[in-house]
């Protein structure tokens, strides 16, 4: 990781660089910002702690103007209670922490409001760039320049997310890239998402059933050759194999079996919560 107070050479002053391994800045964030659709309470929690906050809806103002008491609200802490609460949901992974101590909040917010849509193989699409999983989960895939287009006028972003923080942070203060030019997205950009989405899931499956880790994604890739149509079907159809005590990824003989008898999902589907009336000889 670089240090917040690191200087790059000058060649590479508009150089960004993303760290899934980084540690807390020593400095205390300047903004914080939080997603309003996943803390549907985050605001009257804020008036709770700090009476008179500051804050603002970057929605406002944007062809999402009708959802901007569900969109992301960007606070700069006044009250030392509202600086405590929002660094317990930053440490939840509730929160965004934002870095530029020479920007006021109609600055931040005015570039906010620019990344409320993004470009992508599908067209203009809404951006939850409040999303501490969603933005960490892209952050490794970023090229420089969608690095600088996240950041702005800003220095550094910051998160945390399965206890692990992540930031992207300018290697050295200059003048931030001005454009309103939506954020450009890749099919590489998004295949990087879902493959960390699925990982997470992998995860969550394996600790719910006390499974490895590496026979669930293992099931998901059975699942996926199998013709599995969303992340639903993996779930459903790991649950199948977990109430069956299947702890190993599916024999290769069964699993061409079903795939030359069966057509549909649904039928495959069946015929994976049909494997424990057929077990494979000489396997558990």
């Amino acid at each position: 990781m670089i240090p917040f107070t690191t200087r790059a050479h000058e060649g590479d002053r508009n150089h960004c660089v993303f760290s899934a391994t980084a540690l807390p800045p020593d400095e205390p964030a300047h903004w914080y910002l939080i997603d309003l659709a996943a803390q549907p309470d985050g605001l009257k929690t804020l008036y709770r702690v700090d009476p008179d906050p500051l804050y603002a809806l970057p929605y406002i103002g944007t062809p999402y103007h009708a959802a901007a008491m569900q969109g992301p609200a960007l606070i700069k802490p006044v009250s030392k209670q509202a600086e405590a609460w929002l660094q317990q949901m930053l440490d939840e992974s509730q929160a965004m922490a934002l870095y530029g101590d020479q920007l006021t909040m109609s600055d931040v917010s005015s570039h906010l409001a620019t990344l409320s849509q993004v470009e992508g193989p599908y067209g203009r699409q809404l951006f939850r760039y409040a999303s501490p999983r969603g933005l960490g989960s892209l952050g490794p895939s970023l090229t420089n320049t969608q690095s600088r287009r996240l950041l702005g006028p800003l220095q550094a972003m910051r998160a945390r997310i399965d206890g692990q923080h992540w930031c992207l942070i300018r290697q050295s203060p200059c003048s931030a890239d001005v454009t309103l030019a939506p954020l450009m997205l890749t099919t590489d950009n998004l295949q990087h998402v879902a493959r960390a989405r699925q990982r997470s899931l992998a995860d969550a499956l394996a600790a719910s059933y006390q499974l490895e880790r590496r026979t669930v994604q293992a099931w998901f890739d059975q699942f996926i050759q199998l013709g599995a149509p969303s992340e639903q079907a993996l779930v459903e159809a790991s649950r199948i194999l977990a109430r069956q005590a299947l702890n190993t990824p599916i024999p290769k003989t069964q699993l061409q079996t079903i795939t030359h008898q069966q057509d549909t999902w649904p039928q495959r589907l069946d015929a994976l919560a049909a494997l424990a009336d057929k077990p494979e000889e000489g396997t558990s």
